[in-house]
């Protein structure tokens, strides 16, 4: 029952809307209490056009966690972990980056820019521990937006 109660309460939060982007003050940094850790998926990929900054950074990624090399994709396949720069499609404008991180270890890391891509890319590594020899990352979603 204890391990429910976190996803239970994150669940209720999103859907009153308390971890949405238009509830967040300036500096405000929404976090859902991550419940298990996951090794992240082998599979990294970046948008195909993505800047070189994008590229290294997933590169950096693959390298940190022991994955195997970040290669380019034209769309996110879905079942990996995707690096991305685009702007927010709920607050246009908005400086923010969004993390989620699935059970299998996929997920994304998304920012407007790709300063705040790798301030998600640091703050993920930091909630981060190493696991049997492994470091693991936290199943769960973080996001940081300003007004």
């Amino acid at each position: 029952m204890k391990s429910i109660l976190p996803i239970l309460l994150f669940s209720l939060a999103a859907g009153f809307g308390v971890c949405s982007p238009e509830r967040a003050r300036s500096e405000t940094v929404t976090n859902a209490p991550g419940v298990a850790y996951v090794k992240p998926f082998l599979l990294v990929f970046y948008r195909t056009n993505a800047s070189p900054e994008v590229a290294r950074l997933a590169e950096k990624f693959s390298s940190d966690y022991e994955l195997l090399k970040a290669q380019p994709l034209p769309d996110n396949p879905a079942c990996c972990v995707w690096l991305e720069v685009k702007p927010s499609f709920s607050k246009p404008g908005v400086p923010y980056y969004a993390v989620q991180v699935k059970e299998d270890g996929g997920g994304m890391i998304i920012a407007s820019s790709t300063e705040l891509l790798e301030k998600a890319v640091e703050r993920l590594k930091k909630s981060a521990h190493n696991q049997a020899g492994q470091l693991v990352i936290p199943v769960g979603k973080f996001s940081y937006y300003t007004e």
